[in-house]
């Protein structure tokens, strides 16, 4: 799955360790091992929302990103992989 790292800069730097910011790393690209079917829906549902509210495209075009790989790689269509999220 791709994700924009401005996308990940801005989560990353919201997290707080014992009052303390966490020093941010560089990287390019992530990987998600695990993450629960609820949460990821969460996520798409967000990114939806947000884009349409704000007109942000980039917005909207992770969301499709991240439903177009997703579906491929559960070789299904992307609204088989929206439905079984939502179950």
């Amino acid at each position: 799955m791709k994700v924009s790292v401005d996308f990940c800069r801005n989560i990353l730097s919201n997290i707080r360790s014992k009052g303390r910011r966490v020093k941010m790393q560089e990287f390019d690209k992530i990987s998600i091992a695990e993450i629960s079917k609820k949460d990821m829906l969460m996520i798409i549902e967000a990114l939806e929302y947000t884009g349409k509210n704000t007109n942000i495209d980039s917005f909207l075009k992770l969301r499709n990103n991240i439903i177009k790989e997703l579906s491929e790689l559960a070789d299904s269509t992307e609204d088989e992989f929206i439905q079984y999220l939502k179950k």
